[in-house]
C-alpha cells in the first residue's frame, strides 16, 4: 500500500483481505492505519493498537490499548476491552525485536496464538530478537523464539511463510481451517524445514 508496494494490485488484494476485519497491532505506537487505509477505500472492522508506551494519542490515531503484548494477561485483559480476536495480528519493527527476555518472547508467541482467529494471519517483521546484556542471553532469545513457533505449529494448525523486505526478514503465520490429514502430514514436514529456516538466520543475525 505504502512506497514501491503502493500498486493497484496490491491495494486490491489490500481491499480483498482487510474490509471488514479485526486488526491488531503489536506496538504500533502513534499508527493511523486506519485513517491511512481509508484513503485506498478499505475498510477494516476494527483496528486495536496494543502499545503501553503512547501517551496523548492524536485524535485520529488508531485506537491504542496501554498494554504489554508479552504480559500474561493480554488476552483476559483485551477480552475485557471487547477485543476478542483478530482477523490479522501486525508486529511491526516492535516485537519480538525489542523483546530480550526469553520468558517474555515464549508469552508473546502463545498471545498472538490464542488471539487469531481460524483463517486469520499474523505477520511479523523483522524476525529478530532483543540482543540483551549478553551473549548468551541473546542465544537464548533466539532459542525460544525458535522454539515458541515450533510449538505453536506443533499440531499443524498453521502455514508458515517467510520473506525479506529491506534486508531483513520476516515472519507469516497462517491459521488454518481443519484440512485432511494427509495434508496435514504434507504441510507439517513442510513447516519443519521453515522453522529450521529460521533458526539458521537467527544464528545468522
Amino acid at each position: 500500500l505504502f512506497f514501491q508496494y503502493n500498486t493497484e494490485e496490491t491495494r486490491r488484494l489490500a481491499k480483498e483481505m482487510l474490509d471488514g476485519k479485526e486488526i491488531i497491532l503489536l506496538g504500533g505506537g502513534r499508527s493511523k492505519l486506519k485513517k491511512e487505509l481509508e484513503k485506498y477505500d478499505i475498510h477494516p472492522e476494527h483496528i486495536s493498537n496494543i502499545d503501553p508506551f503512547v501517551e496523548d494519542p492524536e485524535q485520529d490515531a488508531d485506537n491504542v490499548i496501554p498494554l504489554n503484548s508479552c504480559s500474561e494477561n493480554l488476552i483476559e485483559s483485551l477480552n475485557k476491552a471487547g477485543v476478542i480476536s483478530a482477523d490479522e495480528i501486525w508486529a511491526e519493527y516492535s516485537v519480538p525485536a525489542y523483546v530480550s527476555d526469553p520468558k517474555e518472547i515464549k508469552q508473546l508467541m502463545f498471545n498472538i496464538d490464542g488471539l487469531l482467529k481460524q483463517g486469520g494471519t499474523a505477520r511479523i517483521w523483522p524476525l529478530e530478537v532483543g540482543k540483551g546484556t549478553s551473549d548468551e542471553q541473546f542465544e537464548a532469545c533466539k532459542t525460544v523464539l525458535v522454539e515458541s513457533i515450533r510449538n505453536i505449529c506443533s499440531d499443524n494448525k498453521y502455514e508458515i511463510s517467510l520473506y525479506n523486505s529491506a534486508g531483513r526478514n520476516g515472519l507469516i503465520l497462517h491459521k488454518k481451517n481443519p484440512s485432511r490429514e494427509e495434508l496435514r502430514i504434507e504441510q507439517d514436514q513442510e513447516n519443519q524445514k521453515k522453522i529450521e529456516e529460521i533458526r539458521r538466520q537467527l544464528q545468522n543475525g
